[in-house]
């Protein structure tokens, strides 16, 4: 497995820090989400098994690095709760779990990515609480799409308002230690 390719551990006290790698899906809030996990399309982690009960209540923060070959594209950052037996239940509100790259930054406006260059994307207006049972594991999911849910992100730089012509997108996650992709979880002591 390459350096890219490695999966953590998830500590269960404090602040859990879940670094991530490369892999389009539509999650809709608190549902079933078996077989996700096996899309070539949606990039999964999974934690140890809880050896007891975890609370995770409060703001999430999601750092990502990544390039693509396109001009634009949209990262979904999905927490899972996963039960002993495969049963997994999204815990994110659909709309406040995705950036469009293209809009990282409001304050500069509109911005096309260039292709192959990395850029750190922040997701921060994601939210939850949950108690993840012990015996679950805690399940974080990396995609590019919520289609049909949400526009499309054609990838091409384009807008979906104005074009239809749609660009396949290779898009590259990295979690080493110049970029450490991750996401921050509010571990709350129980």
């Amino acid at each position: 497995m390459s350096d890219t390719q490695t999966t953590t551990n998830i500590t269960q006290v404090g602040t859990v820090i879940v670094p991530v790698n490369d892999q389009d899906s539509a999650i809709s809030f608190y549902c079933d989400k078996l077989g996700m996990e096996k899309r070539s399309d949606v990039l999964t982690f999974d934690s140890a098994v809880l050896d007891r009960d975890t609370e995770v209540t409060g703001p999430i923060k999601a750092e990502i690095y990544l390039s693509c070959d396109c001009r634009d594209l949209d990262l979904w950052v999905r927490l899972l709760d996963v039960a002993p037996d495969g049963t997994a239940f999204n815990l994110m509100s659909p709309g406040l779990d995705v950036q469009r790259a293209s809009y990282r930054d409001l304050k500069r406006g509109r911005q096309l990515l260039n292709p192959e260059q990395i850029y750190e994307l922040t997701l921060d207006r994601l939210i939850t609480s949950n108690v993840f049972q012990k015996g679950h594991r805690i399940r974080v999911q990396i995609s590019a799409t919520f289609s049909p849910n949400f526009s499309r992100n054609l990838h091409n730089g384009e807008l979906e308002s104005v074009s239809s012509k749609m660009q396949k997108a290779n898009i590259r996650i990295y979690h080493d230690k110049a970029h450490p992709s991750h996401i921050v979880l509010p571990a709350v002591p129980r």
